[in-house]
């Protein structure tokens, strides 16, 4: 007996506590209604979660949407729901929505364990996205590493010319030089300032523009036209690709494949990111060679040629810049936009269930208008991100990392006005000589092979702990070098 009144009484708990969510769901659905039929953005507002999102993009870029959406939308005359079903924290409320003289629409509105509104499906369809279709491959396009960077060939508008451009996920969208924008036939350009790392830009804006890649084509594509562009290329690209496709590329096979976006499961490691600055970021722990740890929401950048960077106001903020051990004084460049940086090296670099030791990396100077940039704390560049065969999933908020052939390279590193790397065999090579530098007043030149340093070997200095000996060391840098036939000692 003293079970089944037991068994009753759990039953009449649970009943009581679903008809408590049910009802706190029908009443946010209710407020839902009476603001999408007065189109009061600010009342729905209230409704929304903090990581409310129409189809990839993500508050507060939604605010502007879904502004304009009830703003021009068909005027609602009525929604009435149809079913609520929570699951796992989440509940789903099927709704039919009556617009005016249009077809009754039912749909999906999703809302957190909180009761605010996380998405709606009749949102996500008007930017042509259907989360619960399986997603299907469109098209495979080869790249080709270029300056490091990967770089891809476009057509673009109604030109039969081919354009060399940088894949650059840093990238809310495109841009082109000057020259390759009067090939392509671009039109519909005005005046405009953008942000770019380090402050801001004057460029030229177009609107209505074509991508075509093979059989593929990708319509109204904004694009700038700015006066510089990395060298070897016509432009660079990103957003493109990423907010209207799965994204996935293969450093292996060196191809971007694009998927449709829908119930997809990808290969390798998911790791949370972020799409609410237009460009994707994850979280990462950095660590300086005293110990000193920090933590920062970091862009995933393909388009950055360095390792790492830390931002002005972040560097700020973890006064990092009073800890860090630089090896030289450098000026890092953002499409024609130059800023003070600090080159040293990061004693550890966290992301996901990845670390890394020992990565050569920057510090950015702070200034007061960088505020007006640095939406985020910094940028992991592309010889971090090509270790991995990755995939940018943005509707889901995930990318997923798999180790590649390049993961357990050595990275490059830092030391007396040298950068120094490692060939495919493993010998170490000058790779820049820093201008104005003890090295490089040495005579050392670039492509010289170093077979020791101070008594270590490539092999051995292939360790992050000898080489953070070496830098540490107040003793003179001792090189055992070739230079042509010749083998010699250098001593800086």
């Amino acid at each position: 007996m003293k079970k089944i009144i037991m068994l009753t009484t759990l039953l009449l708990v649970t009943f009581n506590v679903s008809a408590q969510q049910d009802k706190k769901a029908r009443d946010v659905i209710a407020a839902y209604e009476t603001a999408f039929k007065n189109r009061d953005f600010e009342k729905m507002k209230t409704l929304l979660a903090d990581d409310f999102s129409i189809a990839v993009y993500e508050t507060p870029s939604t605010d502007r949407l879904f502004e304009g959406i009830l703003e021009r939308y068909y005027l609602l005359d009525s929604l009435n729901v149809k079913s609520v079903n929570t699951v796992e924290g989440e509940t789903r409320v099927q709704v039919t929505h009556f617009f005016k003289d249009q077809k009754p629409h039912t749909s999906t509105i999703v809302l957190n364990s909180g009761h605010k509104i996380k998405y709606a499906d009749l949102l996500d369809q008007l930017y042509k996205v259907d989360r619960y279709q399986t997603s299907e491959l469109i098209v495979k396009i080869p790249f080709e590493m270029l300056h490091e960077s990967i770089a891809v060939k476009l057509k673009l508008n109604d030109s039969e010319d081919e354009f060399t451009m940088l894949f650059d996920t840093g990238a809310d969208g495109m841009a082109l030089s000057p020259t390759a924008a009067a090939k392509a036939n671009i039109k519909n350009i005005r005046d405009h300032s953008t942000s770019v790392v380090g402050g801001t830009a004057n460029v030229k804006i177009s609107s209505g523009n074509t991508i075509r890649v093979g059989e593929l084509s990708i319509p109204d594509q904004n694009l700038v036209v700015f006066p510089q562009i990395s060298k070897g290329f016509d432009g660079i690209f990103g957003g493109n690709f990423l907010s209207k496709y799965i994204t996935r590329v293969d450093f292996d096979t060196q191809k971007i494949e694009l998927y449709s976006f829908g119930e997809y499961k990808g290969i390798g490691t998911p790791t949370p990111t972020s799409y609410a600055s237009g460009v994707p970021v994850i979280e990462c722990d950095i660590k300086l060679n005293n110990g000193k740890e920090a933590q920062g929401s970091y862009v995933f950048d393909t388009g950055a040629g360095y390792n790492i960077i830390s931002f002005g106001p972040f560097v700020h903020e973890y006064k990092l810049d009073e800890e860090f051990k630089y090896d030289y004084l450098s000026t890092n460049y953002s499409v024609g936009h130059a800023t003070q940086t600090m080159m040293g090296n990061y004693s550890q670099l966290q992301f996901s269930e990845f670390t890394f030791y020992g990565v050569s990396g920057a510090l950015q100077a702070y200034q007061e208008d960088n505020k007006n940039w640095a939406s985020n704390d910094g940028s992991i560049g592309i010889e971090v991100i090509k270790r991995f065969n990755f995939t940018v999933d943005l509707l889901h908020k995930v990318i997923y990392l798999e180790p590649n052939s390049n993961y357990k390279k050595p990275f490059d590193f830092t030391v007396s006005g040298l950068i120094i790397g490692f060939d495919a065999d493993g010998e170490m090579q000058v790779k820049t000589v820093i201008q104005g530098s003890k090295a490089h007043a040495s005579g050392i030149q670039q492509g010289t092979t170093i077979h020791a340093i101070n008594g270590y070997t490539a092999e051995e200095l292939q360790l992050p702990e000898n080489i953070n000996l070496i830098k540490t060391s107040n003793a003179p840098l001792e090189l055992r070098v070739t230079r042509g036939d010749q083998s010699m000692q250098i001593t800086i």
